[in-house]
Formats: C-alpha cells, sequence, structure tokens
C-alpha cells in the first residue's frame, strides 16, 4: 500500500492506488490511464498525494535477472511447475510472469501471506 506522514503541516501519502483509495484521494482519468499502463509495462506506479490531492506518479521497476528466463525454462523441461508469488500489482505479475514463461501467478500478496502460499503449495495444496 504505502506511507502516511506529516511534513510541516501537510499531509502526505505516498504509495498504491489502493492507498490512495483508502485515503480519499481522486484520481483523474488520466492519472488512472497512466497507472494502468505502467503495470502493463511490468512496472509498479508510485503514487504522491499532499493534503488529499494527487501531486504526482512515478513509474518504478525491478528489473528481471538476466538468466530468469533461462531458468524457468529448464523447470519446465524438468516437468516442474513453476508459481510466482508476489507483492507486485496484478498488472506488473501478469506482465512479468508472461515474459518469462509463468502460467501460475498471485500478485498484491503480503508478506506473511507469501510465506503461508509457499507452505500450502510444498504441502500440495
Amino acid at each position: 500500500q504505502g506511507v502516511k506522514c506529516t511534513v510541516e503541516g501537510v499531509s502526505v501519502a505516498v504509495g498504491n492506488r489502493k492507498l490512495m483509495e483508502a485515503e480519499g484521494v481522486e484520481m483523474p482519468a488520466e492519472c488512472v490511464q497512466y497507472v494502468v499502463g505502467v503495470h502493463a509495462r511490468a512496472r509498479t506506479a508510485v503514487l504522491v498525494a499532499l493534503d488529499g490531492k494527487l501531486a504526482g506518479a512515478v513509474s518504478i521497476m525491478d528489473p528481471i535477472k538476466p538468466e530468469s528466463g533461462g531458468v524457468v525454462a529448464r523447470l519446465h523441461q524438468m516437468r516442474i511447475e513453476c508459481h510466482m508469488v508476489t507483492g507486485d500489482n496484478w498488472g506488473t505479475a501478469r506482465a512479468i510472469a508472461e515474459e518469462l514463461g509463468i502460467k501460475h501467478v498471485e500478485a498484491e500478496v503480503s508478506p506473511a501471506g507469501k510465506a503461508e502460499r509457499i507452505r500450502e503449495l510444498q504441502e500440495g495444496k
């Protein structure tokens, strides 16, 4: 989601769209379109609101390691099913999974949720 604080009397919220919605920040159509486009390109949109008004948006990405595609391909050759469980948004997660050839994707999962899901997968659930 993100972080909230007050700086010199100004309420600051920095995070994802869910945080903006929770804070009642109105998002213009062009910003929503920007966020959707960012996610489709396997990036994450970080939004900034000041005193409840959208002030900006930036795109960040955690690059895919060059060897990842080869590792996933080799696992498929070994008939090992790959799952991606991530805290990233669904758009980013789907784009990365598609690029790597991963069919099973779970996104927007908390760190505790990831650990639980990994345990379930290990148990064959």
